[in-house]
């Protein structure tokens, strides 16, 4: 059904399912982001069901445009990086609430997290955010350059 092989791109299909499934099991959960004086509150179905958007969305252009694109290679980096950056967003999201609550759900103390520097040395689901964002962008990159390419090869200019 899925051949990986020759259809790479479905495995971003898998990962979204696996990942809808999932979002059943944190319906209760949020996730919180401290930036200087502002508290940023996602509720984690939001954030699951927005990777499972992005994930969708890719496929179908993966879809469209496998027969334009240049190399296999550049094809199973875009794929494994944007799958790992979206299993890092996911586990870390759902792990970063779970390890301390506090007084009835409150914390002890407070950090100043007015820089990035205070921001990553204070709350470690940061720093996998931080990864994860990177995985997912160096992967669209390798996407966008093996499609360019492989349009410029696909349509040659005509001199």
């Amino acid at each position: 059904m899925f051949n990986f092989k020759k259809r790479p791109y479905n495995l971003l299909l898998l990962t979204s399912v696996l990942i809808f499934i999932a979002s059943f099991f944190v319906l209760n959960e949020t996730f919180d982001i401290h930036w200087h004086d502002t508290y940023f509150i996602i509720a984690l179905p939001h954030l699951f069901w927005g990777t499972i958007i992005l994930l969708l969305t890719l496929w179908t252009i993966c879809l469209s445009t496998y027969r334009f694109l240049f190399s296999k290679y550049l094809t199973w980096a875009h794929i494994i990086l944007t799958v790992a950056a979206s299993v890092l967003l996911v586990a870390v999201s759902s792990y970063s609430n779970n390890y301390y609550h506090g007084l009835a759900g409150m914390p002890r103390r407070y950090y100043d997290y007015g820089s990035w520097g205070a921001l990553l040395k204070y709350n470690n689901s940061a720093k996998g955010v931080l990864i994860a964002s990177l995985l997912l962008a160096v992967g669209l990159l390798a996407q966008i350059a093996n499609l360019a390419v492989g349009l410029f090869y696909y349509f040659p200019r005509k001199t």
